[in-house]
This record gives structure tokens, C-alpha cells and sequence, in this order.
């Protein structure tokens, strides 16, 4: 249930190359933190998030993701 949700919150935010790049994070920081790890994050629910704003990061230059308009716009403020 929860890999689903964390599946729909990535592709309202990110499509294409970015999404499957988020979902790669996403893989890895939920290892990372996992139960036993030592790291702990304290929102589980922000993990898809931040996950698609690292991938926009890396694929600045791809097109119409939710992410990449949004920080255009936060820059242009």
C-alpha cells in the first residue's frame, strides 16, 4: 500500500527519465533509513518529494515536470 502511494506521489510530481531517476532515490533512501540502519527520517511521507526535486536537480534539462516549474518559479520570485 505504501510503495503505492509513494509510486503516485512521484508521478503527479515528475514523468519520463526524472521519474524513473526518483524512484532509484527512493530505492536507496529508504534502505539507507530503513529500520536497523542507524538513520532515521522523521517524515517518511516527505521521502517521494524530495526524492523527485534530486532527480529534477540531475535532469535540469528535461521538460514539463511539476518540480522543474516549480523551482523556475520560486527562482523568478
Amino acid at each position: 500500500m505504501a510503495a503505492a502511494l509513494e509510486r503516485e506521489s512521484l508521478k503527479k510530481l515528475c514523468s519520463g527519465e526524472t521519474y524513473e531517476k526518483a524512484q532509484a532515490i527512493l530505492r536507496l533512501a529508504k534502505a539507507k533509513t530503513g529500520p536497523g540502519t542507524g538513520f532515521q527520517v522523521a517524515h517518511h511521507n516527505a521521502l517521494p518529494g524530495i526524492c523527485a526535486y534530486l532527480a529534477s536537480e540531475e535532469y535540469a534539462s528535461l521538460p514539463n515536470t511539476f518540480v522543474q516549474s516549480l523551482i523556475i518559479n520560486s527562482q523568478t520570485e
